[in-house]
């Protein structure tokens, strides 16, 4: 039996986690249809995120804002329900977004030749403000938001989720230096690698309304310099 895999399957048996098919791949890790020995009737996601080379301490750090961002009251976040982690990746277990995701929408808008309504776009930039606001006033930044990181409930409900790289700043150290996040959405001080704040999530929602009301990502580029320029 292949060694990994066997370790994979022994450890989610020993925690009570059945993982089903593969909801999607991405540059962070994989995502998994999974149900939980504690709540066997319902579906959750579990990502899985690669972690080797982190410390134990930066992991166990993780783990910790992951569940205290699990107890939040917005409806318009996706609500952790647990997380864990092994010698080389971080798994996070949230809720299942039964209706995909906004970049999900956005491409078979596309495909169909048609825009999002009006009405719609301000639906879904209202619960996004929202959800930004109640982040914001906790002082964390998202610092990845973009439409494959909005979920869409079976009542059109969005749920911002993808909190792997998000940080948790505290009074002693208010701003971030860290350049992370998707291109096409990084705000201009990341891409200078100079001190950011909120602010670079209000410039990524900027970009995801752009997108939202043409389709089309608000800058194109040939090249990551072109782009950064």
């Amino acid at each position: 039996m292949d060694g990994p895999h066997f370790f994979f399957t022994t450890l989610f048996k020993m925690i009570g986690v059945q993982v089903g098919t593969v909801l999607g791949r991405g540059a962070y890790g994989c995502v998994y249809r999974v149900k939980l020995r504690q709540s066997p009737g319902r579906a959750y996601a579990m990502k899985k995120i690669r972690v080797e080379g982190v410390s134990h301490y930066e992991k166990l750090s993780a783990i910790t804002e992951l569940r205290l961002l699990s107890q939040h009251a917005s409806p318009f976040l996706v609500q952790f329900k647990t997380a864990f982690t092994d010698t080389r990746h971080l798994y996070l277990v949230t809720e299942l977004a039964t209706s995909g995701d906004l970049a999900m929408r956005l491409r078979a808008e596309r495909l169909a030749n048609r825009r999002l309504p009006e009405d719609t776009v301000w639906h879904y930039l209202l619960q996004l403000l929202l959800a930004l606001g109640y982040l914001h006033a906790l002082g964390v930044v998202h610092r990845d938001l973009k439409p494959s990181n909005v979920f869409i409930d079976a009542l059109d409900t969005l749920k911002l989720g993808d909190f792997g790289v998000a940080k948790l700043l505290r009074p002693a150290l208010p701003y971030g230096q860290t350049q992370i996040g998707t291109p096409l959405y990084m705000a201009p001080e990341m891409y200078k690698r100079e001190r950011y704040g909120t602010a670079c999530d209000v410039w990524a929602l900027g970009c995801v309304v752009h997108e939202m009301l043409t389709l089309k990502p608000a800058f194109e580029a040939k090249s990551m310099p072109e782009l950064r320029q």
